[in-house]
């Protein structure tokens, strides 16, 4: 009886001095938590306290009238959609020392009109839907290196005109032009090697592009659809037309890539053009 009660009574100790002790331990004051600013209208300016290396996921998503917040040197990691839906952001610097930018971080953020991607993030993955529906965005300084796919990170950029997209890519993925209608001119570098579907989809304003010879495969489900500003193409010889999602309402073949193409008039094949 008595080693029993005994027992009981060290397990209990045991369990309010743990208790006593994970108390004491201070919070992370390094992170600003995922959802902690969420939805915070009243917020028009916010300084990010010096100390802080990480902005969670959803941190600051549907602050609306947040026009202007400034990051500290010490930050590493801004979250999935930390700035989503943050309408009235005109400007924010990312400090070099940034890493990793979630999935979807400024979607939504129609009056940003500049962005500059850290030194910190070269050779780094630039995750899907990055700037999404980002309609006034014009310039992006992207970095000079970059690895693996490329997917949706502008769609719906309508002010976008220029861009060179990074070595090291090895996929432009499905939507990561859709709908930018003021693209007159892409560099695509010789890492990529195939294209997927929608991926230029109503680029209403782009006139010629060159697929360099690396590119193997391209998408036919009405990847350059829309285009009716597209002159001239040039492709790789030998690359293959194929399609991965099939629509009984589509008919098949390389016409679906470039339905609703109405000035197109020169295709290039390597060097020959036709």
């Amino acid at each position: 009886m008595f080693p029993y009660i005994f027992k009981l009574l060290n397990g209990a100790l045991g369990q309010i001095s743990a208790s006593a002790e994970k108390k004491s331990q201070k919070p992370d004051t390094g992170i600003i938590p995922k959802n902690a600013y969420r939805y915070r209208i009243e917020l028009t300016e916010f300084t990010v306290p010096e100390g802080v290396h990480t902005i969670g996921d959803f941190a600051f998503q549907g602050c609306s009238n947040l026009q202007k917040i400034t990051l500290p040197a010490t930050l590493n990691v801004i979250g999935v959609s930390a700035f989503t839906g943050c309408t009235q952001l005109r400007e924010i610097e990312i400090p070099d020392g940034v890493t990793e930018i979630g999935s979807g971080a400024f979607v939504g953020c129609e009056q940003l009109r500049a962005f500059r991607f850290p030194r910190g993030m070269n050779g780094k993955q630039i995750e899907n839907g990055m700037f999404h529906g980002c309609t006034a965005l014009e310039t992006v300084e992207l970095p000079e290196r970059s690895a693996g796919r490329f997917g949706g990170v502008f769609s719906n950029c309508q002010n976008l005109r220029h861009i060179t997209l990074p070595e090291g890519i090895t996929e432009i993925g499905s939507f990561t032009f859709e709908r930018c209608e003021s693209l007159e001119e892409i560099r695509i570098p010789s890492s990529v090697t195939s294209i997927r579907d929608k991926a230029f989809i109503f680029c209403k304003g782009l006139r010629e592009i060159f697929i360099p010879d690396q590119v193997k495969s391209i998408d036919v489900y009405r990847t350059f659809a829309g285009c009716t500003a597209l002159e001239r193409i040039r492709l790789p010889i030998g690359v293959r037309f194929w399609r991965e999602f099939h629509d009984a309402d589509e008919s098949e073949g390389i016409g679906v890539c470039f339905s609703d193409c109405p000035n197109l008039r020169t295709v290039i094949l390597g060097s020959r053009e036709f």
